[in-house]
């Protein structure tokens, strides 16, 4: 449902000050442009000056000298009554648009102001830094506010991609950052730093960076050994052109080279070589010393993935020699699988 601030609750989180100040904004109609969302609410405030307001339950921003240092002030109160008056009233309209536009302006609508980039970088820091642990449902709703963040940082990507890259890197250095401290039970964390990665990917996609400036981004990114997951050089391969591709993949090899046991290096190598269909590179990576049922079947898999449906029957061919048992009869259902592609007609094959 909606967040709704009981008096108690504003008067714990604002002062008695701010709470009297907020009450009469809200009475005095300073609340403008009211979006109340499933578990947010966002607003401006019109004061000395017109500050914008998000409102999450157990976080909030907003941008005026208190707000930015984290403090419930009095335009977090105006907000939240407002927003609660709308809750527990419906048939109270809220207030949509400023006064000037109700007493007739036509001029254009204001863009979004949760694109203003110096906003979201504040938001950014306040609802995705974390400075210790996240137990059990600390994790969910730490995944559940970032979600929230992500759903606003999406609307404005749209229009402002450039603007919302860095906005974005910064989102997904505090998520992995919480992931490496979580107990991410649910998976909730891992799956709100996959949408923001795509979201970043789209952006980078639509507003190319500095191909060098996007290379040493990822391979920092990828590489980073707190880091569990891997941006794919798929995703951003046509923002970094082949001068950042050439970039990227000077870093990673040589990382590579001299941190071969590093898991963050290893998938960082792994997705690149899948994207270069390095055959070589993918026999060496998922073969290691090719001794095990596990290693023949992960390389005959990778290859076939690449296309390299030859190659890949060789290596589960000659793993099933080395193994004839199979216990769990992995290369046995793989080879089926290959023979059949392999002798299907090209124009039935389903693309690798």
């Amino acid at each position: 449902m909606p967040i709704a601030y009981s008096d108690a609750d504003l008067l714990r989180l604002a002062g008695r000050g701010a709470y009297e100040r907020g009450r009469a904004y809200a009475a005095e109609g300073r609340v403008e442009e009211l979006d109340i969302g499933e578990h947010d609410a966002a607003a401006r405030v019109r004061g000395t000056r017109s500050y914008a307001v998000l409102l999450t339950g157990d976080h909030w921003m907003c941008q005026c000298p208190v707000g930015v240092n984290g403090e419930f002030c009095k335009h977090c109160v105006a907000v939240a009554l407002v927003a609660r008056a709308y809750v527990v009233s419906p048939t109270v309209i809220p207030p949509t648009a400023p006064a000037e536009a109700a007493a007739g302006d036509d001029s254009e609508a204001e863009p979004d102001r949760y694109a203003d980039p110096r906003l979201l970088r504040q938001l950014v820091n306040q609802l995705a830094g974390v400075r210790g642990p996240l137990h059990d449902w600390e994790a969910v709703d730490y995944a559940q506010n970032v979600g929230l963040l992500l759903d606003r940082l999406n609307a404005a990507a749209t229009d402002r991609p450039a603007e919302l890259r860095p906005v974005l890197e910064r989102l997904l250095t505090h998520i992995v950052n919480a992931l490496a401290q979580a107990d991410d039970w649910t998976g909730a964390i891992a799956d709100v730093l996959r949408r923001a990665l795509a979201l970043h990917a789209a952006a980078c996609r639509a507003a190319p960076p500095r191909p060098e400036r996007l290379a040493r981004w990822l391979a920092r990114f990828n590489l980073d050994p707190r880091n569990r997951f891997t941006a794919s050089v798929t995703d951003y391969a046509v923002a970094l052109g082949e001068r950042g591709l050439a970039s990227y993949r000077r870093e990673v090899i040589h990382r590579w080279e001299t941190e071969p046991d590093q898991a963050a290096v290893r998938r960082a190598r792994d997705d690149l070589a899948r994207f270069d269909r390095d055959a070589a590179a993918l026999v060496k990576l998922r073969g290691k010393e090719l001794s095990t049922v596990s290693q023949f079947h992960a390389v005959a898999t990778a290859l076939a993935d690449i296309g390299e449906w030859e190659l890949a029957i060789e290596y589960a061919e000659r793993g099933l020699r080395k193994h004839p048992d199979d216990p769990l009869g992995r290369l046995r259902r793989f080879l089926v699988e290959a023979y059949l592609h392999r002798d299907r007609p090209k124009q039935d094959r389903t693309p690798a």
